[in-house]
């Protein structure tokens, strides 16, 4: 079940306002799944550039459990910065209340779709 669709907005570390599309799943209750979509970015910008940034603020404002999200990132196909892949499994490495790090694994498009239940 999707249970938000919008953009977020963030100020950048370079005072800049930001956003991109938003999408939460919740197909299981002990499974979440958070969709951040480049297509919805503002231009030039990238979601994998803000996310020791924006992950732990969607986790602040939606009240999400780290340990039970899965993160993936969507960019638009045949992206200029990013060719091989569409969606990206998102590995974030907390130190608190804070990612410290992060890496990406390349995902196909039917695996998020049976993560979240439909289709995208």
């Amino acid at each position: 079940m999707q249970s938000v669709d919008q953009n977020f907005y963030w100020k950048n570390c370079s005072n800049w306002h930001e956003h991109c599309r938003v999408r939460i799943f919740t197909p299981h209750p002990e499974q979440i799944v958070v969709v951040l979509s480049d297509s919805g970015c503002s231009a030039g910008s990238l979601v994998r550039d803000a996310v020791p940034q924006i992950i732990p603020m969607l986790v602040q404002d939606y009240r999400l459990d780290p340990t039970l999200v899965l993160w993936v990132e969507q960019h638009p196909a045949n992206h200029e910065e990013l060719p091989d892949a569409e969606f990206w499994q998102i590995h974030p490495q907390w130190e608190g209340r804070r990612i410290v790090s992060a890496y990406w694994t390349p995902l196909d498009q039917a695996q998020v779709e049976a993560w979240v239940d439909q289709s995208l």
